[in-house]
């Protein structure tokens, strides 16, 4: 029997669940909803540029998105354009898969988190800008893998990054506000660290970096550490034996962030940490009387990211961050399993763990669904979805298409492999004028739409070959059309066929 499923989020839980789902009930469609334009989420959006190859995995997402039983649905928000209860009429059984999408913050005033800065060097779309004008030393506060990633890409050459997917309005910051020094700042010790040895490596490969040498690592005793954490705390050490000539990174450890000072021009002129010590056998960590100073124009928290419930009609357990679960089928407080409503990745168990974890993870949902559908007697519902979705341009799998071939050329141009089409600043864009459009009668080719080469996130009209035809100057027709368009629209124009060119 032909059993229907939807699944809310198209990033690799999303994916890796569809995948299980196609090939233990091949006799099911999946619709594949995406609040953003462009799939694949934090393969995309999160993953460091300078990772190409952890990206490959979207031609395995993009394979999926080719089988004729899947249908992507993307710039469509669950509970803003369509109702959860609308989606649950519609499909037999419906996945929340949308991750983690905020950050643990330190709750102090100019520090930024991670994700914010982690989004712009990622062209994430309408991702906040950041101005390094100034800003000589930067203290990243936590150990974990996204804290290495920033002081990497910050201390990295832009010669070196700029093959990379990276904004240009990125490369031309930082390249013009060179930072010279990276602080990473934890609250534990050496052999409490989040981050691997492969970011740690690549870390002390491409930049110079200073591991505090403490007592708790110079005498650590490596045999008596389990196999992982031995490698990692022995590079850590040898790291600590032999400090660079002209260090950029410094890794430190037991301080707990205490307050922010500020500059005469109340500019952040760096922060205080409280020392701390471990008790418990290092599981827990207590503050102590001493404070040091630590001067940075620039402080990031990098704590971790945490989910938000926007479905408040489901049970939260707002302790963990996650959906109350058994086995991947979202449950009540008291553990008794929701009909048809299930939940995959970092929204099921927290956002901890590598893609591999959510592979599988996303079996273990998957396996669920797929006994919950042999025991469902309900055929499927024929109603189309994206015709109860609020009024919104639906992204499909062409559509998206279209946009990712539009993205290897401006990559080509760069050169890159591809470039993001990343914001259009609603104040700092371009309006097309419905007068321009009547007055010369031109179709749904009438212009090119194009991204600045100076920076992409400026963009502006050009109505070229029709300029021609109506023997117009060319810098005098453009010049009055100086106005807004937001992102939704600069999509729309892309997928109503607009040439999208440099």
């Amino acid at each position: 029997m032909l059993k229907r499923v939807c699944v809310v989020g198209a990033g690799p839980a999303g994916f890796y669940t569809t995948q299980y789902l196609l090939r233990h009930y091949p006799n099911c469609r999946i619709d594949i909803l995406e609040k953003l334009p462009a799939p694949f989420g934090l393969i995309r959006y999160g993953v460091a540029p300078d990772h190409p190859e952890v990206k490959n995995v979207i031609h395995t997402f993009d394979k999926i998105l080719q089988d004729q039983r899947v249908r992507l649905l993307g710039n469509v928000s669950l509970g803003k354009d369509v109702q959860l209860s609308s989606i649950r009429k519609i499909y037999n059984a419906v996945v929340i898969a949308t991750g983690a999408d905020a950050d643990k913050t330190l709750q102090m005033d100019n520090v930024i988190p991670a994700r914010r800065l982690v989004d712009w060097y990622n062209g994430m779309v309408d991702s906040p800008r950041f101005d390094f004008k100034g800003v000589n030393t930067v203290t990243v506060i936590g150990h974990g893998n996204v804290a290495i990633d920033i002081a990497r890409i910050l201390l990295t050459p832009v010669t070196r990054l700029k093959k990379f997917d990276i904004p240009q309005a990125v490369l031309e910051n930082l390249a013009s506000n060179k930072i010279e020094t990276v602080n990473l700042i934890g609250r534990r010790g050496p052999l409490q660290v989040s981050f691997t040895i492969a970011e740690l490596r690549e870390l002390i490969r491409g930049c110079n970096t200073h591991v505090e040498p403490l007592s708790e690592l110079l005498d650590c005793d490596l045999d008596a550490l389990p196999r992982v954490s031995r490698r990692l705390t022995k590079l850590l050490k040898d790291t600590a034996l032999k400090p660079p000539s002209h260090p950029q990174c410094f890794i430190k450890f037991f301080k707990s962030p205490h307050s922010v000072t500020y500059a005469e021009n109340g500019l952040v002129s760096g922060m205080y940490f409280s020392k701390t010590t471990m008790l418990n056998s290092g599981t827990l960590v207590v503050k102590t009387d001493e404070e040091i100073w630590q001067p940075a124009q620039m402080l990031i928290s990098s704590l971790g990211y945490f989910a938000n419930n926007s479905l408040k009609e489901l049970p939260w357990n707002s302790e963990k961050g996650t959906f109350y679960h058994d086995l991947g089928c979202i449950t009540d407080k008291g553990g008794v399993c929701l009909p048809g409503l299930f939940c995959s990745g970092w929204i099921k168990r927290g956002p901890k763990g590598v893609i591999a974890s959510t592979l599988h993870d996303a079996q273990e949902t998957g396996q669920s669904i797929v006994e919950y559908l042999n025991s469902d007697v309900r055929s499927a519902n024929e109603a189309d979805l994206s015709k109860i979705i609020r009024e919104t341009s639906i992204v499909s799998y062409g559509d998206w298409k279209r946009i990712d071939e539009y993205e290897v050329k401006r990559g080509a141009y760069a050169p890159r492999k591809f470039l993001k089409l990343q914001h259009v600043d609603p104040e700092e864009a371009v309006k097309i004028h419905n007068d321009v459009k009547s007055k010369f009668s031109i179709g749904v080719h009438w212009g090119t739409f194009a991204l600045g080469a100076e920076d992409p996130d400026y963009a502006r009209i050009e109505l070229r070959d029709q300029v021609k035809t109506a023997k117009l100057p060319k810098n005098d027709f453009i010049a009055p059309n100086i106005g807004v368009i937001s992102r939704t629209e600069m999509y729309k124009l892309l997928l109503q066929g607009y040439p999208m060119l440099e």
